[in-house]
């Protein structure tokens, strides 16, 4: 938009806000049943133009008077009060339209349910409110919705029927959608469990089948959620979620390729009938690429909870189709884990959390989440758009491929990436850490040169030591060894002059001898089989005691005694030491 046209529409816009406040208040006196005829004789300069429209707004206020009663209306009374409502709202009438009811109301108008006449058929009519007629910006967004909507031919966008505007009230009758929309759906979702709402049970699955890979169908033939397994069953509500929202993206794919940008995309404007069909609505906000003077640069239009970080912050910079996807991801996340992506209790900390704060882990609040799913929604959610997916159609694509159970082109981000998005949005703090982290870098290259050093010392200090151990080692070995071999060399000698010792008759002597090779513990054992030889000779059996053999007798460990039965004998004198009465031995 050119900067005249940005003065013009602002100059225009004075006077249209106070007219459009006189339209306010005398529609709060009309709501009211007062007669307005001298309130605007105060006006002489906007009466005129206040009395060409007093026919209209005599008829809206009407029907607010009507839905007003309906809502104050006691239990008692209501149908009573509705029968009374309902007869009065269909005697007013709008061109070929009769109005029955108010079934919506917005920011850009109030949207009731007619029957149109002609072909006898309900139709859902939105009517501009006269206080927005007045602003002819509002006018042209009004205008536009129905522009860009006629635009578009799609079995997932709310067609326009008919265009009127009649008294000075503005208006277009659409194609009437007998369901809820995502918002309600997110609320009873809240409130109850997913397998006592119909819709689910209504939903069908482009393929037939529940998550599981078994038919769900219903004796009907209807999709139902009847499992025993809760687990099972979030399973499943994610598949349908997920099939609601191919055909949502499917939908603002053919919206962006005939150059439309709905600009205000969110639970409340995505509805689903009985059938399961997903219908976009209310193009109120939507913006053809080609246009150009509706929105001045800075301006934030939707609603903020739902826009991208560019649309929120009226960036200057081109918002694209981009946009609109991010937007339909932060539904999709709403409708998965029951919660908004950010939940900012104020415009300005939600500016803040949408341009800086990463949205929470889906998996975190849903634990059965398919993790496929939970990268896809967080690729929609991108703070920038070259990371998003570049069209709505690989969107639906990728959620064609989930549930399909086919690997999907998203991907996880690396932890690289998540801190080069990180510092693209805190450039600030990124360069005092870049800067912290370089003096850090040299602080511990030189910490890390004196711990080396430290290091090598004391690693030369432990290498010396191992090696005096080594040698220790190596040296009471070698003297084992030399040990061992000295002791062989005795043992030899020994068992040579122990046949000599046995002749001569000092088995004694033998045995003290031979007992000195019994190995000690960790000793080799040098014994061979003259030891044993030998032993065997020198038994103190064999040994005569007053010339016979003394049975049960035993050396003494010195081999100086000999222990026998009833007496301690002297082996060099061959005399009896003591004896002992072995009478009580029976």
């Amino acid at each position: 938009m050119t900067s005249s046209g940005v003065e013009a529409s602002t100059s225009d816009s004075d006077g249209d806000a106070d007219l459009a406040q006189l339209v306010e208040e005398v529609n709060r006196r009309l709501e009211r049943g007062e007669n307005v005829e001298e309130f605007l004789q105060r006006f002489p300069h906007d009466g005129p133009r206040m009395r060409e429209m007093l026919p209209a707004m005599e008829l809206l206020a009407a029907l607010a008077r009507d839905e007003s009663q309906l809502e104050r209306a006691a239990p008692s009374e209501f149908g009573e009060t509705r029968s009374k409502a309902t007869a009065a709202c269909e005697l007013q009438k709008l061109g070929d339209f009769r109005i029955l009811r108010e079934i919506g109301r917005g920011g850009m108008g109030v949207v009731y349910l007619a029957e149109q006449l002609s072909l006898n058929r309900p139709v859902a009519l939105k009517i501009l409110p006269l206080a927005a007629a007045i602003d002819s910006r509002q006018l042209q967004r009004f205008r536009n919705e129905v522009q860009a909507a006629a635009l578009l031919q799609h079995q997932n966008i709310v067609p326009i029927y008919f265009v009127g505007s009649e008294n000075g009230v503005h208006f277009y009758a659409m194609q009437y959608i007998d369901g809820c929309t995502l918002d309600d759906l997110v609320r009873q979702l809240g409130e109850e469990d997913c397998e006592t709402i119909p819709l689910f049970s209504m939903a069908r699955s482009p393929d037939g089948d529940s998550s599981d890979g078994r038919d769900v169908r219903d004796g009907s033939g209807s999709l139902g959620l009847s499992r025993s397994s809760s687990s099972v069953s979030r399973r499943y509500r994610y598949r349908r979620i997920a099939e609601l929202f191919v055909q949502a993206a499917d939908a603002l794919d053919h919206a962006h390729r005939r150059g439309v940008l709905h600009r205000d995309v969110k639970p409340g404007n995505l509805m689903v009938d009985a059938t399961g069909n997903l219908w976009i609505a209310d193009f109120g906000l939507a913006k053809l690429e080609s246009e150009v003077g509706v929105t001045v640069t800075g301006d934030v239009v939707g609603t903020l909870r739902y826009m991208s970080p560019e649309q929120s912050l009226a960036k200057r910079v081109v918002v694209d189709h981009r946009s609109d996807i991010y937007s339909l991801g932060a539904t999709l996340y709403e409708l998965l884990t029951l919660h908004p992506v950010f939940d900012g209790k104020d415009r300005q900390e939600l500016f803040r959390q949408i341009a800086f704060e990463e949205p929470r882990s889906l998996r975190k609040t849903c634990p059965e989440l398919p993790r496929e799913l939970e990268i896809i929604t967080l690729k929609t959610l991108e703070k920038n758009p070259e990371d998003r997916y570049e069209t709505a159609k690989e969107l639906a694509e990728d959620l064609r491929r989930y549930l399909a159970h086919l690997p999907i082109s998203a991907r996880r981000p690396t932890p690289i990436q998540r801190a080069v998005k990180w510092s693209r949005r805190h450039v600030g703090v990124a360069w005092t850490l870049a800067f912290a982290a370089a003096t850090l870098s040299v602080a511990l290259a030189i910490g890390a040169t004196v711990v080396n050093e430290s290091r090598r010392s004391v690693q030369a200090e432990k290498e010396r030591a191992e090696q005096e151990r080594i040698l220790a080692d190596y040296q009471r070995q070698e003297a084992v060894r030399q040990r061992n071999r000295a002791r062989r060399n005795e043992y030899v000698s020994e068992m040579v002059a122990g046949q000599t010792q046995i002749e001569n008759g000092n088995q004694a002597g033998l045995y003290v001898r031979l007992i000195d090779f019994l190995p000690l513990e960790g000793e080799d054992d040098v014994r061979v089989w003259e030891w044993y030889y030998l032993m065997s000779r020198c038994r103190p059996e064999r040994f005569a005691i007053y010339g016979s053999n003394s049975p049960g007798a035993a050396w003494s460990p010195d081999g100086t005694l000999i222990g026998a039965p009833g007496a301690i004998w002297d082996v060099a004198s061959r005399r009896c030491l003591h004896r002992f009465d072995t009478s009580f031995i029976g």
